[in-house]
């Protein structure tokens, strides 16, 4: 519960940051991927903890899906500076920060992310016969 707070709190300060523009749209995908490490930890914790003799790899492809989030915003981050800089160099027509690279990263960690989703549901229903999940 501290952490989704935390969370929650780091999001709040970076959008209020960025709308009064004390944070430059220079750092923003940087700061943003940054949170998106913590349920990479998290799932894989949670993967590698489980002792039994099914492993929940729905958390293993949240984790993935998470990374890919994170790397595809660092991939977005990497491409906005490298445009930035060809614009002060004086190049003119550089390719502005399109990285498609980023736009297939953010498609697979969607598709991770679902699978991992339903993979641990899955793995849920299967433990707990009989029960339903509470959304």
């Amino acid at each position: 519960m501290i952490g989704a707070i935390a969370l929650g709190v780091y999001a709040l300060l970076i959008g209020w940051g960025l709308r009064g523009n004390w944070i430059g749209v220079d750092n923003a995908y940087l700061l943003i991927a940054l949170p998106c490490l913590v349920p990479v930890a998290w799932y894989s914790y949670g993967f590698l903890k489980i002792a039994d003799t099914e492993q929940d790899f729905g958390l293993l492809f949240s984790a993935a899906g998470w990374a890919l989030v994170a790397f595809g915003l660092l991939i977005k981050d990497s491409a906005h500076r490298a445009a930035r800089a060809a614009a002060q160099s004086g190049v003119v027509n550089a390719g502005g920060d399109d990285a498609p690279a980023a736009t297939v990263c953010f498609v697979l960690a969607a598709i991770s992310l679902l699978l991992g989703a339903l993979l641990s549901w899955d793995a849920w229903r299967k433990e707990n016969p009989g029960s339903t999940p509470v959304l």
